[in-house]
């Protein structure tokens, strides 16, 4: 079966953006002025953090730091990449929102990636890691349409521990 997508709802794109805004405000204006590249920074530090003790983080108005931070990651991508948000169906089920690159080769699927390093906290947090691999065209070429999962293949030489 072939993975395709469709636009996610306009109130669900809505929450997005909240817990986005909202994240970023407790990340406070000195990240907020270092632009993608520095949020997402501080967004790969604080889900180490949260990865190794998590309860650190509280829950913010009803969003946990998976959704929270998972949001701005995500925007991050959108604003330096131009790519979107988008329900993709694996055919796996049900669709998972992940942010796509417009030809639709690559995909992050933050939330789900999120969630998987909270649960197992041996597994490396890579978010600025394959954000800058990103941004300097260091992923290589993929096939549009292909839904690649840059998360999967982005590892550390060295691990963070």
């Amino acid at each position: 079966m072939a993975i395709t997508d469709g636009p996610i709802s306009d109130e669900a794109l809505q929450k997005i953006r909240d817990c986005a805004r909202g994240a970023l405000d407790d990340l406070g204006p000195e990240v907020a002025a270092e632009g993608p590249a520095g949020i997402v920074a501080a967004i790969d530090d604080i889900m180490d953090q949260v990865q190794q003790d998590p309860g650190r983080v509280a829950e913010e108005e009803g969003a946990d730091p998976m959704v929270y931070f998972g949001a701005l990651w995500g925007e991050q991508l959108v604003a330096a990449l131009g790519w979107e948000w988008a329900n993709v169906d694996l055919g796996l089920g049900d669709p998972v929102i992940g942010v796509v690159s417009p030809d639709r080769s690559l995909a992050i699927y933050p939330f789900h990636f999120l969630v998987n390093r909270l649960n197992d906290p041996g597994l490396d947090v890579t978010v600025a890691l394959a954000f800058n691999m990103l941004v300097d065209k260091a992923i290589p070429p993929m096939p549009p349409g292909g839904y690649a999962d840059v998360m999967v293949g982005v590892r550390r030489i060295v691990p963070r521990r």
